[in-house]
């Protein structure tokens, strides 16, 4: 009687074991997506951040910054165009009015945007 219940016991550790193993299927890693209004966003903010630095190079003393956006384009997949205005008045009151034409691509694999070209000039 001892041996069958000690058999009983055996297979029912066997088992138990057996069923707590490891999945086969591997288990998906979350690829977080943003919108194409997200993009945008980023991408406007990545030719901000590079306009600011062609601003400091006008060599103005600059009091007031104003960028307009005229047209953002996905030209193609992940590259965008920018093109806009750019109006910066100095300490003195003076007003100058430029264009800009940017180039932006984003990395869908760092979720970050990155400006290839950047080009101010005149109206």
């Amino acid at each position: 009687m001892k041996k069958i219940v000690l058999f009983l016991l055996a297979i029912t550790l066997c088992l138990t074991f057996c069923s707590c193993g490891g999945s086969s299927t591997p288990v998906e890693e979350f690829q977080p997506t943003l919108t194409i209004l997200e993009i945008e966003d980023m991408v406007e903010r990545e030719v901000e951040y590079e306009l600011s630095h062609k601003i400091n190079s006008f060599k103005y003393n600059t009091s007031t910054t104003k960028i307009t956006y005229c047209d953002i384009n996905e030209t193609s997949k992940h590259k965008f165009t920018v093109t806009g205005q750019l109006t910066v008045k100095d300490k003195y009151g003076d007003e100058y009015v430029k264009k800009f034409d940017a180039v932006a691509q984003y990395n869908p694999d760092t979720l970050t945007a990155d400006t290839i070209s950047c080009e101010v000039h005149d109206s």
